[in-house]
């Protein structure tokens, strides 16, 4: 299970492919997007499954919060 942000743009929910382990990464992407997107009305997470997370939401030591790949877990 995973999850994905996704944002309300033009009356329309879009998602791209990243896919978080935690709700809240999840929601910290979609809201880090809205503020670098003028067009962007609302943001939510939508709950996936059988989608393994792809990517981390972190912060550098700067202060930057981005999305980071993260390497996949072959069983």
């Amino acid at each position: 299970m995973g999850f994905k942000p996704e944002v309300l743009v033009g009356g329309q929910w879009s998602r791209n492919s990243l896919v978080f382990a935690t709700e809240a990464e999840a929601l910290a992407s979609a809201k880090e997007l809205m503020d670098r997107w003028m067009s962007v009305t609302e943001a939510r997470v939508v709950e996936v499954v059988g989608e393994p997370a792809t990517h981390a939401f972190v912060t550098d030591e700067e202060g930057v919060s981005r999305n980071k790949p993260i390497k996949s877990v072959t069983v």
